[in-house]
């Protein structure tokens, strides 16, 4: 509310808004306030009441009559007015109500002292007849309510009853309130007389928080030796003024008008700018002499700035954490090219197996029954071959060592070849050409790479190409195909090599896990009993305690191990350049690599402990302690996302980082459980948010448990004297999510994007990722075996290329359309939307989009049966 004097600048006050009535209009941005010549906002010349009503209640109490009035009281509506009515006496639409009645434009009901004393009617009244058997006494006085009107751990004061008076029943606010309002200065009677216990005169010093109302309260108890009667510090906070059901139920017409809620202190500026003008008196109602008020709506940004910021760093971070899900096959592709360009790894056209004419007959039926068989396959038929099938038609794989940190994912991430085999296969077949590849053998290894190139000392790299059989070769593969006498010569050399290989110990175990058609049910059946349980045992506070725990160790990993390794390499190259490093300039690694990277407890073999460096130790310590710390903040602050900003953004670090890890680990191997989980998400999530509501009385469980056990069941303006209450714990969203504060919002809040909706969609787009990269690596070994080295191949850059050029970025953008999609609903529905309704569709779209820009696209449902 702007307020206008004469002669007197303008100024501007808060104020709340009432439940009941039209929503005024929103004003000109932070800063710049509205015209007042404008007729767009609500408010008008200020007046008070009628003097014989000046509660605007006799209408409520039977004593009046103000809808068939012949005459408007404040004027014929030209001028409009806006009328200054003290709470109390009766409900708040009732009195808007009345003054609508009498030709108010506006209402402004300001709080009173006199508002929090009453009769106790039962007591002298027939509520059945509603006559007054007696009159009211004293001892009728309905005093005010402790910590719900004031509070007197803040300040507390023993007030002569002599300058008190109760007559009329049940307070005298003429006399009475100058007593007990304002500083020791001003004569407030009850700031004089503070205990010293509680800040003395000082406390109701404007500077003072103790009692920022300075006012009080009367509490009724009395002191009959010394003639005193306790006086504590009044509660003086904005509260929502809610409508009255009895009005519907009477056929009352609708408020019409606006009407906002002030407090005491906001009252008392209005009621001095009143009288500082003369127009106290309502007689002089109706001109336009008197302070005037514009009414309206408090600027903020919708939609907010945040909620772009959020998009795209949700958009960010599936997309890494899906990017990084593919890191390993990236690098092995990558060492591959470099020892290719370097001919350390020679590829070679290996021919076909030669037939006679008496077995062409017997190939031809065994090639019907292999084609049956592939097709049964692609069914869903068939299972994996056998071993003597993979040992007939070749395997690729890669075998290893070294003392490089990736050097065991590497070693098993070449499984992944398997499938980049079968999609290079479908890509040729797609491309519709009469170019066949014809089997491809790599000979080479890896050792004779530096280490700063990304090589792996004491290790053999070897790549034995599976592919079946390509029928007739083309002419100029079936030129340089070799006579079976150099075939056998060949093979003869090659079996060293191959007992070599088979000598050779097998990888490490994965550290993956692929998804199946079980695990996705084991899911859902899993996070609905975790649901259920969150729901009736509200434990809420464990689950805080794990994910702060378990994100500790998962930030640990993704976040501090790489920056305390680079920053140890930065360290090695800066004394490297200024010559006081103790680097050398070979490439080895230098003392501080060393130093990270050395071994806690070497002779602990047993446990496995010899594995555990100084680099992990740092990165344990830095993420636990970033996760206690947060814990700490989350349980000693009421509102911890707004008090202590370290809170969301460390908050978001640790969700951006379970999701690399967890994408990291959990894999999907196909398309089709791809769908299923997405489905299955989906129908779960519309299940319960939307169909639980209709089941547990209008309760819905996905948003009841995600908001911590939903608001408080006490009442809101107690909450906001008293926040740290038990009964007013609650409401505050679980924090696996990414969180951003609004930005220039002054009602606060944030912005909200659930891990589900990141992690779910992100084992699509890790899906997508690894097959990018698997193309890629095959692309290279067929590049060069046809003798076109890597930097040979051409690419023809596109706007359609680039968007729909690879599985990731098809993904990434359907991903980013689909969140936006989301976003758009809330901001239209004014409520928080489910966002894997909107990305479930998006993503699994987009997946089935074929790739006609490298002449590939994802052809099967369901991954090859070899494709691990």
């Amino acid at each position: 509310l702007d307020l206008y004097r004469e002669n007197s600048a303008a100024s501007t006050l808060h104020l709340s808004v009432a439940h009941f009535g039209p929503v005024l209009p929103m004003g000109p941005r932070l800063g710049v306030r509205p015209d007042p010549s404008s007729l767009s906002y609500g408010g008008g010349t200020l007046a008070k009441p009628p003097s014989d009503d000046e509660l605007l209640c006799n209408e409520a109490d039977g004593i009046a009559n103000y809808t068939n009035a012949t005459s408007l009281y404040y004027g014929d509506g030209e001028d409009a007015v806006t009328v200054l009515v003290p709470r109390g006496g009766c409900t708040f639409e009732r009195k808007v109500l009345s003054a609508q009645r009498l030709g108010a434009s506006s209402v402004v009901v300001h709080n009173s002292l006199s508002s929090r004393y009453h009769l106790n009617v039962s007591n002298f009244t027939n509520l059945t007849t509603d006559e007054e058997f007696r009159d009211p006494t004293y001892e009728d006085i309905l005093w005010p309510k402790p910590r719900h009107d004031y509070d007197c751990s803040y300040a507390r004061a023993d007030v002569p009853k002599e300058l008190l008076s109760f007559d009329p029943l049940p307070y005298n606010g003429a006399v009475n309130d100058p007593v007990l309002t304002g500083t020791a200065e001003e004569g407030n009677v009850c700031a004089l007389n503070n205990d010293a216990d509680k800040g003395g005169p000082s406390a109701f010093a404007s500077s003072s928080s103790r009692c920022p109302s300075q006012r009080c309260l009367l509490t009724g108890k009395e002191d009959e030796e010394r003639g005193t009667m306790e006086a504590c510090c009044a509660w003086d906070i904005h509260m929502d003024m809610n409508g009255d059901p009895s009005l519907a139920d009477e056929g009352a017409e609708h408020v019409v008008i606006p009407s906002l809620f002030a407090t005491m202190a906001q009252g008392a500026t209005l009621n001095e700018a009143l009288t500082d003008a003369g127009t106290a008196n309502t007689a002089s109602v109706g001109t336009t002499d008197g302070p005037s008020a514009i009414m309206y709506t408090r600027w903020y940004p919708s939609p907010n700035a945040s909620s772009f910021l959020l998009w795209m760093l949700g958009t960010f971070v599936t997309w890494i954490a899906s990017y990084l899900s593919a890191n390993t096959t990236r690098k092995v592709r990558k060492r591959a090219e470099r020892a290719v360009a370097e001919g350390r790894l020679v590829f070679r056209r290996a021919a076909p197996r030669g037939r006679n004419e008496e077995e062409d007959t017997v190939a031809s039926e065994a090639d019907a029954e292999d084609e049956e068989a592939a097709q049964q396959n692609e069914e869903g038929v068939n299972g994996r071959e056998d071993e003597n099938e993979d040992e007939n038609d070749g395997a690729v794989r890669l075998r290893g060592g070294g003392p490089d940190e990736d050097e065991d994912e590497e070693s098993g991430a070449l499984a992944d070849i398997n499938l980049a085999e079968e999609e290079e296969k479908r890509r040729i077949a797609s491309l519709g050409t009469a170019t066949a590849v014809a089997p491809v053998r790599v000979e080479g290894n890896f050792e004779d790479e530096p280490e700063e190139q990304g090589g792996v000392d004491a290790a053999e790299w070897d790549l034995e190409a599976r592919r079946a059989d390509p029928g007739p070769p083309p002419p100029a593969a079936a030129a340089a195909e070799p006579q079976p006498e150099q075939q056998s010569g060949q093979q003869q050399d090659d079996q060293p090599q191959q007992a070599q290989r088979q000598s050779s110990p097998p990888p490490p175990p994965q550290e993956h896990l692929e998804l199946n058609a079980y695990h996705v049910i084991g899911f859902i059946i899993f996070a609905s009993v975790a649901l259920f349980v969150l729901f009736f045992f509200k434990i809420y506070t464990v689950v805080r305690v794990m994910y702060g725990l378990g994100c500790s160790g998962a930030m640990a990993q993704v976040v501090f191990v790489p920056l305390y390794g680079y920053s140890a390499r930065a360290i090695d190259w800066i004394g490297m350049k200024t010559g006081k490093g103790g680097g050398t300039t070979s490439g080895s690694k230098t003392r501080a690599e060393d130093f990270v990277r050395k071994s806690i407890f070497p002779r602990f073999h047993w446990c496995g402990c010899d594995e555990l460096t100084r680099l992990d130790v740092f990165a344990l310590l830095s993420g636990y302690a970033v996760g206690i710390s947060w814990l700490w903040v989350s349980f000693n602050f009421v509102d911890p996302s707004s008090e202590v900003p370290f809170y969301w953004i460390a908050q978001d670090v640790m969700g951006a980082s379970i999701c690399v890890a967890f994408l990291g680990v959990i894999r999907l191997n196909s398309v089709k459980i791809a769908t299923l989980l997405l489905v299955a998400a989906f129908i779960y999530d519309i299940f319960f948010v939307f169909i639980t509501p209709l089941i547990f009385n209008g309760d819905s469980i996905m948003i009841t448990v995600a908001t911590s056990g939903g608001p408080p069941d006490a009442d809101p303006d107690f909450c906001e004297k008293y926040p740290t209450e038990p009964e007013c714990q609650g409401g505050d969203p679980l924090p696996m999510l990414l969180t951003v504060p609004r930005i220039n919002d002054y009602r606060g809040g944030f912005n909200l994007l659930g891990l589900g909706d990141i992690v779910l969609p992100g084992l699509l787009m890790s899906f997508g990722a690894r097959l990018d990269a698997a193309g890629k690596l095959v692309e290279l070994c067929t590049s060069a075996a046809s003798g076109a080295g890597p930097t040979e191949r051409t690419r023809r850059w596109s706007l359609r290329s680039l968007l729909c050029g690879s599985y990731l970025t098809s993904l990434t953008l359907a991903y980013a359309i689909g969140l936006l999609g989301a976003n758009v609903a809330v901001h239209l529905m004014k409520h928080g939307q489910p966002a894997l309704l909107y990305l479930v569709p998006a993503c699994l779209g987009a997946i089935r989009r074929p790739r006609r820009q490298e002449g590939r696209r994802l052809t099967e449902f369901r991954s090859p049966p070899d494709w691990k």
